[in-house]
């Protein structure tokens, strides 16, 4: 016997069906010492998320997909990094919070299989999919600005538009359920 959520988990990383998926939900604006960021955040309730942060020109500054717990992210500054997202219970305020642990190097499974997921994102335009695939292709940082620099301009860690509840994934449902049960 089944649960009727158990059907809405993929047994395996289907690329197209996932990316398919992903749906624009939120697009914020950042007004920075320097500059306007624009930071919008794509969905799918398949447990994958992209989140793209441009600058006023439509110039990419960083991008992250995040599919079954792993991240894939490029940045101008720091180039391409993979990791995991690690959830962090925190009992004073009785709330979790995800927590990215990055790999010593990029896997290239990984990387891969963000490059398939974009390449299935039709919330996309052909040319932003082509771009944010080519962003994960470079392994080294490409900028040339020093950190501290590029770190003023954009600022080290640009903040994900913000989540509502009509956008919270399978996971995060299922998490506030269980919470609630043991509350």
């Amino acid at each position: 016997m089944t649960n009727s959520f158990e059907s809405d988990i993929p047994r395996v990383f289907n690329p197209k069906d996932l990316g398919s998926t992903l749906k624009e939900v939120a697009q914020e604006h950042l007004q920075g010492e320097h500059q306007s960021i624009v930071s919008r955040w794509f969905h799918s309730n398949k447990d994958a998320d992209l989140f793209i942060w441009s600058d006023t020109n439509g110039n990419v500054i960083k991008q992250q997909v995040t599919f079954f717990g792993q991240v894939v992210e490029w940045n101008r500054l720091e180039g391409l990094k993979t990791g995991l997202i690690i959830e962090e219970d925190d009992r004073r305020r009785s709330s979790t919070a995800d927590l990215i642990q990055f790999d010593v190097k990029p896997q290239a499974q990984a990387v891969h299989q963000a490059i398939d997921l974009i390449q299935h994102v039709v919330s996309l335009s052909e040319n932003e999919r082509a771009g944010l695939q080519l962003n994960f292709k470079k392994f080294v940082g490409d900028l040339g600005l020093p950190e501290s620099m590029a770190n003023e301009w954009w600022g080290l860690n640009l903040p994900r538009p913000k989540r509502t509840n009509e956008a919270l994934g399978l996971w995060a449902s299922m998490k506030a359920i269980i919470k609630r049960f043991f509350s």
